[in-house]
């Protein structure tokens, strides 16, 4: 069956319509794969879980060539080349979900002190608006409704929604947007030019620069404000559905998740003041 490898690549990319950085992540597992298994039996597929789970790998990357796996013998059943096996059993491992992780009130205090006007315009629009890095880098000046206050943002699936934004963040983009003289058809935040946005990477680095011009320790990155938005609107008794939209999760069980946040904090601030609970923290 290692001959049908780059038949099942091909379908990734023409009939499922994947990305090269998808389709390359696919054949990476499952050359990895058949570099140690000449057949897709099913001994074959619980030895290859042994070997996995023998190397070391994170539960992530296990849990990613699983599904590589998985994929690639649910194609070779459909046409018809394998039996049907045991295979949909293959145990992928379960991650505990990890919960987000918002910035701090002084890490928030210490970079936007730092920012100059260019990268506080940035932070403030990631910050007011939860919005994605990958959404933030898209955005162009038709897709600021300045009068309304919202910005028109195109998610995953190529699904748009309204943003809303503060005051203060309107008025910073429409200063921004007019003394820069970008035209509608222009990205807001760009490098050298305004046809050409900025990178992901270009803001990912902005936010590290930040942190360690600030002296904090731990790693920071854009998606940690989509997390502090998202979990300061809760504690101000946010309604969830209303979250959900905003950010632009398919499903509430993914906001859901900031809702854990808020209990972990209880949870903290129980065990640290209570006196009952410190008096179980003594008998331990």
């Amino acid at each position: 069956m290692k001959d049908k490898l780059d038949e099942f690549l091909l379908y990734l990319s023409l009939e499922k319509g994947y990305s090269r950085q998808t389709i390359n992540a696919y054949k990476s597992d499952l050359s990895f794969y058949f570099q140690n298994f000449d057949n897709l039996d099913d001994n074959s597929c619980e030895a290859y879980l042994k070997l996995l789970y023998n190397k070391g790998l994170k539960g992530s990357s296990i849990e990613r060539k699983i599904c590589s796996l998985k994929a690639l013998l649910k194609y070779l059943h459909l046409r018809d080349y394998i039996t049907k096996t045991n295979w949909p059993n293959l145990k992928s491992i379960k991650r505990g979900k990890r919960l987000p992780n918002p910035l701090r009130p002084f890490e928030i205090e210490k970079i936007f002190s730092l920012a100059n006007p260019k990268e506080t315009l940035i932070l403030e629009t990631l910050f007011a608006t939860g919005i994605r890095v990958s959404e933030l880098v898209g955005l162009k000046v038709k897709d600021a409704d300045l009068k309304e206050g919202f910005l028109k943002i195109k998610g995953k699936g190529n699904i748009e929604r309204m943003v809303p934004m503060t005051l203060s963040l309107t008025n910073m983009l429409e200063k921004h947007i007019v003394e820069k003289k970008i035209q509608q058809e222009d990205f807001i935040f760009y490098d050298v030019h305004p046809q050409a946005h900025l990178t992901r990477q270009a803001v990912f680095l902005m936010i590290r620069k930040l942190a360690e011009l600030g002296n904090i320790t731990r790693k920071l990155g854009p998606h940690m404000f989509r997390h502090t938005f998202a979990t300061r609107l809760l504690r101000g008794g946010a309604d969830l559905r209303v979250v959900q939209e905003i950010l632009g999760h398919k499903n509430i069980t993914t906001t859901q998740i900031y809702t854990q946040v808020e209990d972990d904090v209880l949870k903290r601030v129980y065990q640290q003041s209570h006196p009952l609970s410190k008096k179980d923290k003594e008998h331990e």
